[in-house]
């Protein structure tokens, strides 16, 4: 038996409450940049990843071992602490990246997941108010 994922709620500070809907990705050798529609607020939040060192995108309903993991919470992002996507590609013989330097991080949304791979934390910018 795998076991279970551990998370860590990312807590933001005066922004949307609620789960979000992924709307756009947007990745260039550069950067990653997650954009969410929330139904209580009127404008967009974008969450920008510097130099990812990987992402993916999945159906929520695919990822039910994170649902049912310790640290889970009705916030939109999460750190993985443990036992995510990370831990999966480690175990992989090919898999070439430093895990001691990289974070799992996951976006929650109504419909699709986004799992990233980061070297530094997102910067999270939230543009409009509560609806």
């Amino acid at each position: 038996m795998t076991a279970k994922p551990v998370l860590s709620a990312v807590a933001i500070d005066d922004g949307p409450k609620g789960t979000p809907q992924i709307t756009e990705l947007h990745y260039d050798v550069w950067s990653l940049r997650v954009t969410l529609d929330f139904d209580s607020w009127d404008g967009v939040v974008y969450v920008d990843f510097e130099s990812p060192a990987g992402f993916r995108v999945l159906d929520e309903s695919d990822l039910g071992e994170m649902w049912q993991g310790e640290g889970h919470s009705r916030h939109w992002l999460h750190s993985v602490v443990i036992n995510g996507w990370l831990s999966q590609e480690s175990a992989r013989p090919g898999f070439a990246q430093d895990t001691t330097e990289l974070t799992e991080y996951l976006i929650t949304g109504l419909n699709d997941c986004v799992s990233i791979l980061a070297f530094d934390e997102p910067t999270v910018t939230i543009l409009g108010e509560a609806s």
